[in-house]
């Protein structure tokens, strides 16, 4: 089972981090991530790829 927990408050991570708490650590940043988002859905991007996404309702023939 895998613990995910994002904390804000640096002077905790940092100790945490120099004590050998984690196993892993990634980093995410919301602006870059909303920023991507608002321009695939101003250049129509996400409509365009929808129509060719397959879908899940229906059952596909897969060739042997």
């Amino acid at each position: 089972m895998d613990i995910v927990c994002y904390e804000r408050d640096q002077g905790f991570v940092l100790e945490q981090f120099h004590n050998g708490e984690f196993d892993y650590m990634d980093t995410a940043s919301e602006v870059v991530e909303t920023e991507f988002f608002r321009y695939i859905g101003a250049k129509k991007i996400l409509q365009e790829l929808a129509v060719s996404y397959p879908s899940p309702r229906k059952q596909h023939d897969v060739p042997v």
